[in-house]
């Protein structure tokens, strides 16, 4: 059917009218007097008809007073007179939206910097962000704000659609992730996904927060259909990368090992030899390498990001630390202990450095270099370093999480092997 804009129509509809543009509002007002006087009886006077004529302004201005902050778009009407079309706003309310998104800001901004300092804590067995008591303050009334504009575009979502409050949502549920607000995160993804269930951010930010909470089927989902509504070549290998990363939390290491291979090769042509997201994809395969007993492989890949790695950060940055203990537990597991020892030594060192003393990295370091000392019989130093390791994480992360409970049953396997 062949359509035609229609700016305004006030026999239809006024009121649609003047949310969609502004400029209406003074055509109404000219129009008020004639409308008036039209529609009056014929026993009307002339004072009862300017009488009205105002009360209709008043109204009229009344409306465009509590809309100021911007409704707009373009409706079209049909051969048939059926009027559609979307109205569109950058923001519910310009100044709030402005606040919101200049405090995320300043809040994602802390993240990164306590990301690269390395100050993370254990929340349900992952890593996050250890925000200060401060920090943590401002993101909950970023979230207090953030909820009522989204209450606000919930009154008009059937005709509005707000990209700037879609883009804060999906922002807010990165920094709730990486905060270790998994379940908060969640539900601003679900939000901003309720907002364009067809945009690639939502669809990878939900999947992202559902594989946290453990529904992997839901996550799996949401991840292929992200790969899915990818436009550039990063976001593509981004998403293949968060699906391998559920496949292989499901078990299914064949299936997550050909997504990482093709988001390899996509990142090698997307960036720049050396680049850190590179390292990082290499890492995530040699893991699922692994998993499936191809240690060679495994060994070269981690070989290849720890070299990318020296060459992009500080010399005693926490990324250096990670990838040198991934290398030493293949090298582990191909029975290689002096090699594997040397770098868990040299990781514990750079976590020393980067951490404070009693975090749970440092047990988990100390942890590590105590099994590959089992290994080689070399027990005393190997029941020192376990001990001090699960004291560690016990004040960190108390004793019935999972991590505490590790500890405790590789520091009896090296009693018990010390007693044989």
């Amino acid at each position: 059917m062949e359509e035609k804009e229609d700016t305004w129509n006030i026999a239809k509809n006024p009121v649609v009218i003047l949310l969609i543009n502004k400029g209406g509002v003074f055509i109404l007002i000219a129009l008020a007097p004639i409308y008036m006087l039209i529609t009056s009886g014929e026993n009307s006077n002339l004072w009862s008809i300017l009488g009205n004529s105002l009360v209709l302004v008043i109204l009229i201005l009344a409306l465009l007073f509590f809309n100021r902050d911007g409704l707009k778009g373009t409706f079209t009407r049909g051969k048939d007179g059926a009027i559609s079309g979307e109205l569109s706003t950058e923001a519910i309310d310009s100044k709030r939206m402005d606040e919101l998104e200049k405090q995320l800001k300043e809040i994602s901004a802390r993240i990164e910097e306590k990301k690269e300092a390395g100050q993370v804590k254990q929340v349900d067995g992952k890593e996050a962000v250890d925000l200060s008591p401060e920090d943590m303050e401002k993101l909950i009334r970023v979230e207090k704000g953030i909820d009522t504009a989204y209450e606000d575009w919930q009154k008009v979502r059937d005709s509005l659609n707000a990209p700037r409050l879609m883009t804060l949502l999906v922002d807010d549920s990165k920094a709730l992730r990486e905060a270790g607000k998994y379940y908060e995160a969640q539900k601003r993804a679900e939000q901003a996904y309720q907002m364009d269930p067809t945009n690639f951010d939502t669809l990878n930010q939900l999947g992202r927060c559902l594989k946290e909470i453990g529904e992997y089927e839901k996550a799996e989902r949401k991840l292929r259909d992200a790969i899915d509504a990818a436009n550039t070549d990063p976001d593509k290998s981004a998403a293949l990368g968060n699906l391998a990363g559920v496949l292989r939390d499901k078990g299914k290491y064949d299936e997550a090992e050909t997504l990482l291979r093709e988001a390899l090769a996509i990142r090698r042509k997307a960036y720049a030899e050396g680049h850190p997201s590179i390292a990082t994809t290499l890492g995530n395969l040699a893991g699922v390498l692994k998993d499936q007993g191809k240690y060679d492989e495994a060994e070269e890949l981690y070989q290849e990001a720890l070299a990318i790695c020296r060459k992009a950060y500080a010399e005693e940055h926490p990324y250096i630390a990670t990838t040198l203990g991934n290398l030493a537990g293949v090298l582990r597991d191909q029975g290689k202990y002096d090699e594997a020892e040397k770098l868990y030594r040299e990781a514990l060192a750079i976590d020393r450095k980067a951490y404070a003393e009693g975090h749970p990295h440092i047990a988990i370091g100390l942890n590590n270099l105590a099994l590959v000392l089992k290994d080689q019989r070399k027990f005393d130093e190997a029941e020192k370093l376990g001990e001090k390791a699960l004291e560690m994480m016990t004040k960190a992360v108390g004793p019935d999480h999972p991590n505490t409970k590790q500890l405790k049953s590789n520091l009896d396997d090296i009693k018990k092997d010390k007693a044989k």
